[in-house]
């Protein structure tokens, strides 16, 4: 009997595309605040993902990258720079789909609002059916369960699982924010019943 070895796969190397970013413009407003250097190159890094009304939805761990640094240290350089002013940050997080969107404040006269009609584009780039759809891809399962399971009458059965009492838990709040929401709190570790208060109603 004649034994053939198979082919040797084709190995595929995948080359990462080349770095196009050259530069960033910061505000000149920061020569007058007392940040360090470490803050400063946070801004910078962060600067350079900014649209041109200085709307970024780069997420920590990306700009934790390319300073070579942890996400924590980022977060705490990132809260300084907005305690100061120089960087506001907007809640809508989606975990696996996008960073919290954050807006470099060049001018504190102009408002969010203008800003975003500035860039040319809204301050949240994606749709409530868009976000809809991502959920739905990255979370199928738990999907799957809420159309099977109606509302929220399987939250209060204890026999679930926490991945089937979040998803009940998703399906009865109204907003896709507020069902990124609820996973966010999840990956956090928070208590299921604090959970369960912040979202369920009454």
């Amino acid at each position: 009997m004649d034994y053939k070895l198979p082919k040797k796969p084709e190995i595929q190397i995948k080359t990462r595309q080349p770095d196009k970013r050259h530069f960033a413009v910061v505000p000149i407003s920061v020569l007058k605040k007392n940040i360090t250097a470490g803050q400063y190159k946070t801004l910078i890094a962060l600067a350079s993902y900014c649209n041109k009304a200085g709307f970024s939805y780069v997420s920590l761990e990306k700009i934790g990258q390319d300073l070579n640094i942890s996400k924590q240290a980022v977060h705490k350089h990132m809260a300084k720079l907005e305690k100061l002013g120089i960087v506001k940050t907007f809640k809508n997080y989606y975990p696996g789909i996008k960073g919290s969107t954050r807006r470099i404040v060049y001018n504190e006269k102009i408002s969010d609002k203008d800003a975003a009609a500035i860039a040319g584009e809204p301050a949240e780039p994606y749709t409530n059916k868009e976000i809809n759809q991502l959920l739905r891809e990255k979370y199928p399962k738990q999907n799957n369960s809420l159309q099977a399971s109606g509302k929220t009458s399987a939250v209060d059965q204890t026999s679930l699982s926490d991945n089937e009492i979040i998803a009940s838990i998703k399906s009865s709040v109204s907003t896709p924010l507020e069902r990124a929401m609820v996973q966010r709190d999840y990956d956090a570790g928070l208590p299921m019943y604090i959970i369960k208060a912040r979202y369920i109603k009454g």
